[in-house]
Parts: structure tokens; sequence; C-alpha cells
């Protein structure tokens, strides 16, 4: 298969891809609202994954505006061991997860819930 046609088939992924293929990573501790916050301001990018879809990379100003307008407040707290979808806008929910990029960097990969 082509790395820029591949799609999410499950969720929690078990690894990263872009457009040019693998992207060698370690999946890493959930998140929560003030760590996300932290790792944007370090100027970690942000990874939305939606069963169905390629993954989908956002950097700088376009990982905050996501994060503010359409993440956050949707955020499933890694305190809560399941959720109610009807308890968030649009019945959607992301868990936002630290992944460890093979150069030492990290970036915030959300996965969709619905």
């Amino acid at each position: 298969m082509d790395a820029a046609n591949r799609q999410v088939i499950k969720i929690p992924l078990t690894d990263l891809f872009d457009a040019q293929g693998r992207v060698e990573a370690t999946r890493g501790v959930d998140l929560d609202a003030a760590a996300i916050a932290q790792h944007l301001r370090a100027g970690a990018p942000i990874v939305l994954a939606r069963i169905g879809a390629p993954l989908e990379w956002l950097r700088g100003d376009e990982s905050v505006a996501c994060w503010k307008s359409e993440l956050k407040p949707r955020l499933w707290a890694p305190d809560r061991d399941h959720i109610e979808l009807e308890d968030f806008p649009d019945d959607r929910a992301w868990r936002a997860t630290a992944w460890h990029l093979n150069d030492g960097s990290d970036v915030i990969v959300f996965e969709e819930h619905h």
C-alpha cells in the first residue's frame, strides 16, 4: 500500500505513520490538559487519529488552534476508566498520549472515540 494512502484501522494505535511511511516511535503515557499544554509550549506537534482516515499531523499555530477549539473541550482525562460519550460535545472524545520519536522529540497523539 502507498504510504500516503494508509488509514487508521484500529485504536489504540500500535504505530505511527506519515505520507513517507512508518515513523519510529514508542507509545508513552496518557496526558491530561496541563501536560498537553506543556508539550505544546515546547513545540510538540499534534497527530490526530480517526478510524478510516490517514493520521493528520499538525504543527505550530495549527496545533494550538486545534487544541483550543476541537480537542480540549473533548479531552478524555487519563484518570477515567471509561467514558460516556454523551458527556462530550457531539458525542465525541479524544484520548491524548505522548509518543517519543527516535530522534528524541515528542508528539501528542489524539485518538478519536465516537
